[in-house]
């Protein structure tokens, strides 16, 4: 049993995170073997790499000085365009990757890329500040992007909390196993590295608990504050400039936790708005069953009743 006894909900929170981690680590089996091969590497490649071994080789075992110098300037001309065929087949094998992040599937194939560890493309170019100068390290190039996508909160804004009486019923059981069957357990973790599934097993090995803490987060107006972390990826969009900030499209992987509490809070919103009418009857975005064709269609029996 779980002693949460003089803690505060964040501190309950991040260690059961550590204890899960802990726990993951310690069981999962880990992957031994070769690494994969790199994914611009192709037969023609395959056929230089044994052309420049084979001139090598030739060159290593002549020992005539003008032939040795006439074989020397021959493998170091195909080592040169060997090179140069491998940097080509990388910028290639990237611009693929992009035309398949952006116009084919966006999410989808980023997720299944970083779930088979396909980790980094190319690094980071210096990024154009607003002073026109430019960064001078990664960390630095990172830093600008994520001010530029995530402006830091203004330190003048009056925020005040109100407490208002309102019979908010408890989160059943029920509720968050249904809110799992919906989830995709594949999909990539947030910053605490535990993935839905894991976070699933969790609740069905202790669905008291888990129901619990999501009761008191709602209780107390608490959205825990490693809840709301993300890891940022950046996809540079095609054909754009990327020494602008601009140039790049955040994506961002969230704690299964932080879903779960969101998607319980955004439920019940959509329940009271859409309960005895709250929303405007030509209200189309943003509803469940509603949509642009609705609104067309709509538009569409009016033309005809204007006629």
């Amino acid at each position: 049993m779980y002693s949460a006894e003089g803690k505060t909900l964040d501190e309950i929170i991040e260690e059961v995170h550590i204890a899960l981690y802990k726990l993951c680590v310690k069981s999962c089996k880990r992957r031994e073997g070769k690494p994969s091969d790199a994914i611009w590497w192709n037969s023609e490649l395959e056929v230089k790499r044994s052309r420049v071994r084979a001139l090598r080789r030739r060159f290593q075992r002549t020992y005539q000085e003008e032939e040795r110098l006439f074989r020397k300037i021959k493998f170091k001309k195909e080592m040169a365009e060997f090179t140069q065929s491998i940097a080509m087949a990388k910028t290639n094998s990237f611009r693929s990757f992009l035309k398949g992040v952006l116009k084919v599937n966006s999410f989808g194939t980023f997720y299944s890329l970083v779930k088979d560890s396909i980790r980094n493309f190319g690094h980071l170019c210096p990024i154009k500040q607003q002073d026109g100068s430019f960064s001078t390290s990664f960390k630095e190039s990172m830093q600008i992007i994520l001010e530029y996508h995530f402006p830091r909160d203004c330190s003048n804004i009056l925020r005040r909390q109100v407490d208002l009486e309102y019979n908010f019923p408890l989160v059943s059981v029920f509720e968050i196993g249904k809110i799992f069957g919906e989830m995709d357990l594949s999909k990539a973790p947030g910053p605490d590295g535990l993935c839905a599934d894991i976070i699933f097993e969790y609740f069905n090995i202790n669905k008291k608990f888990f129901t619990a803490l999501i009761n008191q987060c709602i209780n107390t107006a608490t959205f825990p504050d490693s809840w709301k972390r993300a890891s940022v990826a950046l996809i540079p969009k095609e054909g754009k400039d990327l020494s602008c900030s601009s140039s790049y499209r955040p994506i961002c992987l969230l704690s299964t936790w932080g879903k779960i509490l969101d998607k319980i809070l955004s439920r019940r919103l959509v329940y009271e708005l859409e309960k005895d009418g709250k929303l405007y009857e030509n209200q189309f975005g943003f509803r469940n069953g509603r949509s642009t064709l609705n609104a067309l269609q709509g538009l569409k029996i009016l033309f005809v009743i204007q006629k």
